[in-house]
């Protein structure tokens, strides 16, 4: 629940620099920092503390990996439909490619390979 709930604030700051502020200078930062932040969260599951049955780091790289792409998804279809609020008239697929090009599939990418780090890296101790 909590690397969800991660992986909605890594979405909604995407929506918020990528459509409202309408900037792409942060974009691949915050998709590699939301897939980061996820699978050391998620990690947690494959180390539980509290004596619970652990979930294979297989599992967890995976569900961490699915979850950050999910976020970038998730974001870029809101900052589509915020375009398409404001007039835009633009499909999905060419709103994307005419407005920000190759950052999107970059932040997919970012987003997979920190979420794939952080949860083989974590859990972080406290």
């Amino acid at each position: 629940m909590r690397a969800l709930i991660v992986a909605l604030v890594g979405a909604a700051a995407l929506l918020v620099v990528g459509a409202i502020l309408a900037l792409t200078a942060g974009l691949l930062f915050i998709a590699g920092g939301t897939g980061a932040a996820v699978g050391l969260v998620l990690a947690r599951a494959a180390v539980p503390r509290d004596g619970g049955r652990p979930i294979r780091r297989r599992t967890v790289t995976w569900l961490a990996v699915a979850l950050s792409i999910g976020a970038v998804a998730v974001a870029v279809v809101a900052t589509w439909l915020v375009a398409r609020n404001e007039g835009g008239t633009l499909a999905l697929i060419d709103y994307l490619l005419q407005t920000f090009g190759p950052f999107v599939p970059a932040e997919v990418v970012l987003a997979a390979i920190a979420a794939a780090w952080g949860a083989n890296a974590g859990p972080v101790q406290a």
